[in-house]
């Protein structure tokens, strides 16, 4: 302020923290003696404006802030008071629950180490009225406690009664007396706690690894040579190595091994290259007595559609025994037979072959006969019964002898047969063949008990010696189970299947006795003629079960093995197709037939052939055989997805939720498994330079599209992207649909106050009117606008609440504030007015603007009739002062509580029911007796004395103490 300018400037900038109203007290005084002043106050308000502020001037000032804070500081102080308190009283609470929960008397022991005596009544008195008990309330100091002195000296006490004393100087015993009616008893128990035992266990473990690995290799041609009867599994020889295939690619060139006839003898191992047998091989069994053994198969490699022949050749072993096809036979010889007579005996059959087939015959010592072996024409050696010295029927009519037939095998095998030697009368004429070979041609089908030939031997002697039998002299095994020869009749019969691709040719000798013992032999040759009645045999060796639909004409499907058993133009087999299917056969070797597409395949017009291949013989009638082939056509993508519509329109209303399913799109795709599977992708640019995949996503599975926000109408009205539709197939193909979404108007948007426009503060909108303004006059407009469209956005104004009603009025549709009469004296200086503008929407939305009218002619009228407002009453004030009493209190309550608490820490409670008849009744507080060591826990007189025994000192299992 200026001294003699009286000029009021600011000192300095104002600062935030600045006051808004200040009050200044100017003092202006004079020059005299004595010097005069007089002073005047000074309201100064500091705004930008008017509108900014009347507020500050119409508002009393006051420390609010320093009000809140003491308050909220008086509360924090009642709740933390009030905390500590019931924290206090709750933990009382459960101390004085636990130390009832068991006895305090012989807390030192652990809760284990005691029993609780049970609550139960003393005897009757005298008078007979009710007993009286007392109960003991200790501290848990037992050496403070004038009552008991127990817990260091009770050690332990047995079941008897008895109890030991800690310090080991003295043992009590108590003892049961009964005196009149007064009866107690007085049990001590203890337990001691149970130790704990602790085991170890100590394991070891052994472990051994042991490898070995065996390889074997064996290098040759394609012929092999093995000796019959090897084992299962046996190795032949290595033919990888030997056609030249590398071991590591023969499962994936599928090389295989095809046996021609109908039983397999070998396999291939892929892992390790070796032509392995598959069972036992018989040489005797599959090739009879030929001399050289072979067996023919074809090694297949799919993959190179090559054919490798191997020829194993089986070599004979010393296996056979020499047999003889009858253990016991009869000669038959003539007493007169003259010395040096030769008898033929039964041959033993050998199927092996050379040096262990049959080489020598011995006979038993015997002083009539000898035995000559004869070598024949083809080789097999045969025995002959050499009468050395003549037979005399009367002296021995029947000679025992032992045949026995030897190999040359090493080690050697050998067989016997008994032979029984009859000495019959003379008969000198044998039977007669009528042929010395009887051929005979039959068909391999002839049934069963047809007659092949009749054989005919004639004698001329006379009884039983003419009587002639036929027998066969010498068959083979198998032969024996197909023709049967009749002994009276002699003819030969089947009895069995001919088979001429197992045998074309039999060979039987027979033989014709007389009575006499006399003998003719005779040869019968079956030749068996072939007929057509086998079927041709169709095996796939070769397989592939699925193709592609996309594989080009020419790709290989199966290689076909077709077999005829029949000879001739009956075995000659031709295999066809139906001309319906897109598929050939070809030729490439000798009973292979390979089956080829001959044009493309659709998987979506034929998704599987099952493909049926005929093969037919050229006998008469034809035989044929048929087997399906089941061929699975693979797909590939050569399908592109199709959407069911060209283009999709979709709507959605603005306030959306967010993931709403707005619709979906389906396209379809007509390959399979992944080719088939779609996913849905979108495709597009921004939406006001926000990525789409912010705004709206799709289900890659389904289609679904889903709003990832809430639209807003107001910010764009419709949205157009494309959808991508794309398989799984490699490479993948997709087609594109276009979609368009269009967003629907909501009434979500109130109207908004643009005038007049609210300071930041929040006050009100202040306006001047003066006092003499006529009805009409134009105070202020309020001006609002509304963001939605149509409907939504028609907005209305009304005067929703005035200070005085009457005084203004509000245009409808303008907003316009104008008075509705002359201002008076006794209006307020100052109206409130709030003005309503609503939209149109369904349901209404609303904003309200409060408009504070002013009614003063000019600035100084305002601050002159603001001074004179009375300020209201501050209701905090009270409230400060009802936070201080109740700290005060509950601090009060509280040490209180402290004090009284700790006082009642250090006094005993002597708990008594007694009789109504009290006078009669005994009552005396606990007292110490036997050096402190026990405490009785009634109040009646313990008369009997507590014995000290010995016989304490071994049982030191339970302590209980029990007093009644």
């Amino acid at each position: 302020m200026g001294l003699q300018s009286g000029e009021i400037r600011t000192a300095r900038a104002f600062a935030d923290r600045d006051a808004v109203k200040h009050r200044l007290v100017t003092l202006v005084k004079d020059n005299g003696q004595p010097p005069l002043s007089a002073t005047v106050t000074l309201n100064l308000v500091f705004a930008e404006n008017f509108q900014e502020a009347l507020p500050e001037m119409s508002d009393q000032s006051g420390d609010s802030a320093s009000q809140s804070d003491l308050q909220f500081y008086l509360v924090l102080a009642l709740a933390l008071i009030s905390f500590f308190f019931l924290l206090t009283v709750t933990l009382v609470i459960v101390m004085k629950l636990r130390s009832s929960r068991k006895p305090k008397l012989l807390q030192c022991f652990g809760p284990d180490s005691y029993s609780e005596a049970s609550h139960r009544f003393p005897l009757n008195y005298d008078d007979g009225t009710l007993p009286y008990s007392y109960q003991l309330c200790l501290s848990s100091d037992c050496k403070k406690n004038p009552n008991v002195q127990i817990a260091e000296n009770i050690v332990c006490s047995d079941s008897s009664g008895m109890l030991f004393l800690g310090n080991g100087s003295s043992i009590l015993h108590t003892q049961k007396e009964t005196a009149g009616e007064n009866q107690r008893r007085v049990h001590i128990s203890m337990g001691l706690a149970e130790t704990q035992k602790l085991r170890h266990c100590k394991g070891r473990a052994l472990f051994c690894f042991m490898l070995v690995t065996v390889w074997e290799a064996v290098s040759g041609q394609t012929r092999y040579s093995i000796p019959e009867e090897m084992q299962k599994g046996s190795i032949v020889g290595n033919i990888a190595k030997d056609l030249g295939l590398d071991i590591k690619e023969l499962s994936d060139l599928g090389v295989r091994v095809v046996s021609k006839g109908r039983k397999q003898y070998f396999s291939l191992n892929v892992n390790s290259g070796h032509l392995i047998t598959t069972e036992r091989i018989d040489r005797e069994q599959i090739c009879g007595r030929m001399e050289k053994c072979l067996l023919t198969f074809e090694i297949i490699v799919e993959e190179k559609m090559k054919l490798y022949r191997v020829e194993v050749e089986i070599t004979d072993i010393n296996d056979n025994a020499p047999n003889f096809q009858a253990e016991e036979s009869e000669v038959k010889i003539s007493e007169t037979t003259a010395p040096g007579s030769r008898f033929p005996l039964q041959e033993a059959q050998d199927p092996d072959l050379g040096i262990n087939s049959l080489q020598s015959y011995h006979l038993s010592s015997n002083r009539h006969f000898s035995l000559d072996v004869q070598t024949g024409s083809d080789g097999v050696k045969y025995a002959e019964l050499v009468l050395e010295k003549s037979l005399d029927r009367e002296e021995q009519a029947v000679h025992d002898l032992i045949l026995t037939a030897t190999d040359g095998g090493d080690p050697v095998k050998s067989g016997t047969a008994q032979i029984r030697v009859i000495v019959h009368d003379v008969n000198d004429n044998a039977p007669v063949f009528s042929q010395p070979v009887y051929k005979v041609n039959v068909l391999e089908n002839m049934p069963a008990g047809s007659t092949m030939v009749t054989v005919k031997a004639t004698d001329p002697d006379e009884g039983i010696h003419q009587e002639v039998k036929y027998s066969i002299r010498k068959i083979t095994n198998k032969a024996s189970q197909i023709f049967h020869l009749d002994s009276w009749t002699g003819e030969l019969t089947v009895v069995g299947n001919l088979d001429f691709e197992e045998a074309a040719l039999y060979e039987i000798e027979v033989q014709a006795h007389d009575g006499g013992g006399l003998f003719h032999r005779s040869k019968i040759v079956i030749v068996v003629s072939d007929v057509n009645d086998n079927a041709p045999e169709l095996t796939i060796t070769s397989l592939v079960s699925s193709i592609p639909e996309d594989s080009p004409p020419g790709t290989v499907i199966a290689l076909l093995n077709v077999q005829d058993p029949d000879s001739g133009e009956n075995g000659e087999v031709t295999c066809s197709l139906p001309s319906t299917l897109p598929f050939q056969l070809k030729k490439p070797f000798e009973n292979y037939y390979s089956l080829v597409t001959d044009r493309a395949l659709d998987r979506e017009q034929v998704a599987a052939y099952n493909i049926t291949v005929t093969a037919t013989d050229n006998g008469t009638p034809p035989l044929s055989t048929a087997i399906t082939i089941p061929l699975r056509i693979l797909d590939t993508n050569d399908n592109y997805p199709l959407f069911d519509k060209t283009s999709y329109t979709g709507y959605v209303t603005e306030n959306n939720p967010r993931g709403a399913s707005l619709f979906c799109l389906t396209a379809h795709d007509y390959d399979l498994e992944d080719n088939s599977r779609i996913t849905y992708s979108i495709t597009g640019t921004q939406i006001q330079e926000a990525p789409l995949s912010s705004s709206i996503s799709i289900n890659s599975e389904t289609g679904a599209l889903y709003a990832l926000r809430s639209f807003d109408y107001e910010q764009f009205r419709e949205i157009r992207f494309r959808v991508q539709a794309q398989d799984g197939g490699s490479p993948p193909l997709s087609s594109n649909v276009s979609v368009t979404l269009f967003i629907l108007d909501q009434n979500d948007n109130s109207p908004h106050i643009l005038h007049p426009s609210f300071p930041t503060d929040g006050s009100t909108g202040v306006e001047l009117a003066p006092r003499s303004s006529e009805p009409g006059y134009l105070v202020t407009k309020v001006v609002a606008v509304d963001a939605d469209s149509g409907q939504n956005a028609w907005l209305s104004y009304q005067l929703l609440k005035a200070t005085e009603p009457g005084l203004f009025s509000v245009g409808l549709h303008s907003g316009e504030i104008r008075t509705a009469r002359s201002f008076v004296d006794k209006d307020a200086l100052k109206q409130s007015l709030v003005v309503l503008g609503k939209d149109n929407g369904q349901p209404p939305l609303s904003a309200t603007a409060t408009v504070t009218v002013v009614v003063a002619d000019s600035i100084p009228e305002i601050l002159s009739d603001l001074s004179s407002l009375s300020a209201p009453a501050d209701p905090q004030s009270s409230l400060t002062l009802y936070l201080v009493i109740a700290v005060a209190s509950f601090s009060c309550l509280f040490f209180t509580f402290i004090i009284v608490l700790l006082a009642l820490l250090h006094s005993y409670s002597h708990e008594g029911s007694l009789t109504t008849d009290s006078r009669k009744s005994k009552f005396n507080f606990p007292k110490s007796n036997y050096a402190n060591n026990l405490t009785s826990q009634y109040a009646y007189e313990i008369k009997d004395p507590i014995l000290i025994t010995e016989e304490l000192a071994n049982n030191r299992d339970q302590t209980s103490i029990q007093v009644s």
